[in-house]
Order: structure tokens, then sequence, then C-alpha cells
């Protein structure tokens, strides 16, 4: 009797509780995207390895590029939202003391 009631005591508890079922989703999303991300570093580095004539990143990319890409990402985000730059406070409330 006492191993039928084990039994049933088991069927009826679940460990995985609603809660715990969106931290293994969230979990099995993440580790899934890492190993997406993961094999496409490796293809491109079995890419570049293979390749005889893989040009020269300073050849393509200068320095002038680069810092006319990133003026232009900090220009967009400044306004989208101008406040965050500012570290202000949103319009009706009061900044913490």
């Amino acid at each position: 009797m006492s191993e039928v009631a084990a039994i049933h005591a088991e069927a009826n508890e679940s460990p995985l509780t609603p809660e715990s079922w969106g931290k293994l989703g969230m979990w099995v999303f993440l580790v899934g995207d890492a190993m997406s991300f993961g094999t496409l570093l490796a293809g491109y580095g079995g890419v570049r390895y293979g390749s005889i004539d893989w040009p020269v990143p300073a050849a393509r990319l200068g320095i002038n590029l680069t810092a006319f890409m990133t003026f232009l990402l900090i220009v967009s985000f400044s306004l989208y939202e101008p406040r965050t730059i500012l570290m202000m406070p949103p319009a009706g409330t009061t900044a913490a003391a």
C-alpha cells in the first residue's frame, strides 16, 4: 500500500510551476540563440581561414567610416530620446533626492 501511495503522490506533484516553465522557455531560447550565433561565427571563421585572398580590413574599413557610423549612431539615439542623453527625469516626475 505504501508503494501505491508513493506513486500516487509523485504523480500529483509537479516540480515545474508556471513561473519555472517561463524560466525554462527563456533558457531554451537563450541556449538556442547562443548556439545559432556561435554557428555563424564558426562559419565565418571557417570561410575566412579557407580563403586565399581575403581582403585586408584596414584597406576596406578606415577610421573615417568607423567615426562617421559612430557619430550617426549617437545622433540618431539622441534624436530618438533626448532626455536619455541628458539623464533628465521624464516630464511630470520628480528626481529622487
